[in-house]
């Protein structure tokens, strides 16, 4: 699958005070892709580690047909944590295998103008690729487990 059959987008959320960013990719195939684990994403011009996994409950895969949507959600920072801002991120993808793909080249995500710039700080996070947005938002704002 090419780049631009799997877009990624980025958004906010009003309610929120820029402290998470959602992941959105769209398949523009005429075919099912799969989505595994959750995604490499690495801020800025970081060249260390992926940012960790959530305790979000991990999903195997999230399948998506032709112009359907998977969600990511991202924890930023915490109130009182020392920051810095970032205008792109690189997103890898695994393979079925957990882990798999650390060495893969990554896509060069520039944030989208309504996120503009994002405030990191330093432990974020990221949650398990889902069809559900409502399942990410859940996770992301009503459980205690994403920092």
């Amino acid at each position: 699958m090419a780049d631009n059959d799997l877009p990624i987008d980025t958004s906010g959320w009003r309610q929120d005070s820029g402290q998470h960013l959602l992941i959105t990719a769209t398949n523009f195939t005429d075919k099912a892709c799969t989505l595994y684990h959750y995604p490499y994403v690495r801020f800025g011009t970081d060249i260390g580690d992926a940012v960790a996994p959530t305790e979000s409950k991990p999903r195997a895969a999230a399948t998506i047909g032709p112009k359907e949507k998977a969600y990511a959600g991202v924890f930023v920072f915490r109130a009182g944590q020392q920051t810095r801002t970032v205008t792109s991120f690189s997103l890898g993808y695994q393979d079925r295998a957990p882990d798999s793909n650390r060495e893969v080249a990554p896509l060069d995500i520039r944030l989208s103008a309504e996120v503009g710039t994002l405030t990191v700080g330093p432990n974020p996070r990221v949650t398990y690729w889902n069809t559900d947005l409502r399942v990410v938002e859940d996770f992301l704002f009503r459980s205690s487990g994403n920092g």
